[in-house]
């Protein structure tokens, strides 16, 4: 492989950098992409639950103003004079 780099220099091609990975068998590998995958999705749910949480809370918030509004609405008005 060495001899190969240094042939295909003059063709402008350079040898990548070593690396740290690890040949993996194929169904391994499959199993680290899903348990990768199954992380980024637990984390989205977190995510999407919190923003349900959040929108349940203004909802709610919503609810007590529009029954409050209602109330005043019912307020019978008498004029004065």
């Amino acid at each position: 492989q060495e001899a190969i780099g240094k042939h295909n220099e003059k063709f402008g091609l350079l040898r990548g950098e070593p690396s740290d990975k690890k040949y993996l068998e194929i169904h391994k590998f499959k199993l680290e992409a899903d348990k990768e995958k199954l992380k980024e999705v637990s984390l989205k749910k977190i995510e999407l639950e919190q923003a349900v949480d959040q929108i349940s809370g203004r909802l709610d918030d919503l609810k007590k103003t529009a029954f409050e509004a209602q109330a005043v609405d019912q307020i019978e008005v008498k004029e004065k004079g």
